[in-house]
């Protein structure tokens, strides 16, 4: 009840009644005459983090190791919407680095990481995400064309990997590559970020080689078919 509620948080009656409205806006409360109880809303939040949760503890260790030996940030996340989601970063030792965080949210098509998150989807998952929303341009070099991202998404998937080449800041650069679950679909994105200048040449390669070799073990420990899938995109592009 809104008596108990308010005993428990030490919280006057008003106060609880306008967070308690938002709670029921959302979904995740419900109300029953006089009490209260968890809604629909919350269970939905349980299960996302759930779902996440095998990705979450299978990426830990990999995502150390290739920050130890390349010396850059290694992020992991995953896709809410047009957004991306970063649900765990572990920073290298360079001394100009991305300054990434966990929860931080990044419009998809302006990242490595979001390319990835939205190169495996269907044109109309695109079209109700992405492209219902205006395309932000948060550099010169950000894709704000869907025509020109559907493009580059079909080399994504033909490659395998994505680059973001200072498309989100300037001086920073990015490879990405996908996290694919026992179902086939892309549950997440891990990717290797520096600054510009470092991610060149050889390093680069380094870096994509490490990200696809990480994420093609995370795939298979969630029981994906590696293999057949990025085949299944390199024809399908």
């Amino acid at each position: 009840t809104l008596a108990q509620l308010s005993a428990i948080t030490r919280q006057d009656k008003a106060t609880l009644l306008r967070h308690l409205d938002v709670f029921l806006d959302a979904r995740l409360v419900e109300r029953h005459g006089d009490t209260y109880s968890l809604g629909l809303g919350a269970f939905a939040l349980g299960a996302s983090y759930l779902a996440q949760h095998d990705v979450y503890t299978i990426s830990r260790a990999p995502m150390k190791e290739l920050a130890e030996r390349l010396g850059e940030t290694i992020s992991l996340a995953i896709r809410d919407g047009s957004e991306v989601v970063y649900i765990e970063v572990v920073h290298g030792q360079s001394e100009i680095g991305v300054q990434s965080s966990v929860g931080v949210r990044q419009p998809a098509h302006t990242s490595a990481l979001g390319k990835v998150l939205l190169a495996w989807l269907t044109p109309e998952e695109r079209e109700a995400s992405v492209y219902i929303h205006p395309m932000v341009r948060l550099t010169s070099h950000t894709i704000t064309s869907p025509a020109e991202l559907e493009a580059h998404l079909e080399e994504v998937r033909h490659d395998g990997y994505a680059m973001d080449n200072e498309e989100r800041a300037e001086g920073i650069r990015c490879v990405a590559t996908p996290i694919f679950d026992r179902t086939g679909r892309v549950t997440a994105a891990l990717s290797v970020s520096g600054a510009s200048f470092r991610m060149v040449g050889e390093h680069l390669e380094d870096s994509r080689v490490g990200c696809m070799t990480a994420t093609r073990l995370m795939s298979m420990r969630l029981g994906a078919n590696v293999e057949a899938l990025m085949r299944a995109g390199s024809e399908q592009a």
